[in-house]
């Protein structure tokens, strides 16, 4: 049994769509959480999938963490 953790900051919509042009400008994917996430438990044997959310008014994290069998 082994366990990953995914986490990210939390940001509104028009901040997302600022960074992911930003990201595209660059050359690079942006893959948010969700597609980290699912790309990573698409071949596992997914046991639990835990969400979180913590912060502050200065930071808010989603923490996303899969346990799962190789």
């Amino acid at each position: 049994m082994k366990i990953k953790i995914f986490n990210s900051t939390i940001v509104d919509d028009k901040t997302r769509q600022k960074l992911s042009e930003k990201m595209l400008a660059k050359g690079k994917v942006d893959e948010d959480i969700e597609t980290r996430v699912n790309q990573f438990i698409a071949n596992k044997k997914v046991i639990d999938i835990k969400t979180a959310a913590a912060g502050n008014d200065f930071d808010n994290r989603l923490v996303i963490t899969v346990l799962y069998e190789e």
